[in-house]
């Protein structure tokens, strides 16, 4: 922005151009010096209201930097969402970002939440269920090597189960019964 000027009457001028190049402060003493000068001029107003809504803008879009940097994702999609839709690329731009990383955010704890759930069914026993929905899970979240190595871990502890399961029943079906000729008539 220009540092200098040869009249009060390009004040404002030199305001809109401090303005455009985001020099907020620079904008701001030349209208100062405007309004001390010529007094309460419509284009000064005018100046006066874009100067300050220019100053919200960045202290919102500022904020929401802030937040997202502290990865509190959605207040900062909530600081953004009247700035975005302002036609503001910076805004959008961020906003953009803000939603990707939620979205990535949102599969994460997808994933955990299942792989948690698939633990908890394989400390219960129930191994044929948590192979279903670690492949479920395998399936949405390919080449993820956790998953795999559970999922592992679940087939080896249901093939495990299987004899077991298999003998108990062949020591039952081998036990002496009860005669038909001992047992009392129905």
């Amino acid at each position: 922005c220009l540092s200098d000027w040869s009249s009060d009457v390009c004040s404002s001028d030199l305001a809109r151009q401090c303005l455009a190049d985001g020099e907020l402060e620079q904008a701001e003493q030349f209208l100062r010096r405007g309004l001390a000068s010529l007094g309460r001029e419509p284009a000064f107003e005018a100046l006066e209201k874009e100067l300050e809504s220019e100053r919200t803008y960045r202290d919102q879009l500022r904020t929401a930097q802030i937040l997202f940097g502290r990865r509190q994702l959605t207040e900062a999609e909530s600081v953004l969402s009247g700035l975005a839709d302002a036609n503001r690329s910076e805004a959008r731009a961020l906003l953009d970002a803000i939603r990707n990383a939620r979205a990535e955010t949102e599969e994460e704890n997808f994933c955990e939440r299942g792989r948690e759930q698939a633990l908890k069914m394989m400390q219960q026993q129930q191994f044929a269920q948590a192979i279903d929905l670690l492949r479920n899970l395998r399936s949405l979240f390919p080449g993820n090597p956790i998953l795999e190595r559970d999922l592992a871990a679940a087939q080896n502890a249901l093939r495990q189960e299987k004899p077991e399961i298999g003998a108990a029943t062949e020591e039952d079906e081998s036990q002496p019964g009860v005669p038909d000729a001992l047992a009392p008539p129905l």
